[in-house]
């Protein structure tokens, strides 16, 4: 193996209500999925984004996350952005407030 192999991301445990989930960080191969999620708009941005859960989630199925809360999913996302370093400004905004912003709800 090449030096190469010593850059695979590292899978991560957490915890979302009751369910343990692990994590698996997204690879060179998911690549169109993110380039995708830049081009898309509304419900395909949406789409794209369960695919993610289903890719970073072993075992999971598009059933299962068309079933998930969507608080669980707003945290879940948030988790997929960290353990793949696409968030690396720890002081910026989570999705959900964003969200919450472009409503005028209140933050918590």
């Amino acid at each position: 193996m090449s030096e190469l192999s010593k850059l695979i991301g590292k899978s991560k445990i957490i915890k979302l209500g009751e369910a343990e989930l692990k994590m698996v960080p997204l690879t060179a191969n998911d690549m169109d999925l993110m380039h995708s999620f830049g081009d898309a708009k509304g419900a395909e941005q949406v789409e794209i984004i369960k695919k993610i859960i289903v890719k970073s989630v072993p075992g999971s199925t598009l059933e299962e996350v068309n079933n998930m809360s969507v608080e669980y999913m707003i945290k879940l996302q948030d988790e997929i952005m960290e353990i793949n370093n696409l968030n690396p400004d720890k002081d910026k905004k989570s999705f959900e407030d964003g969200i919450k912003e472009k409503q005028n709800l209140p933050k918590k």
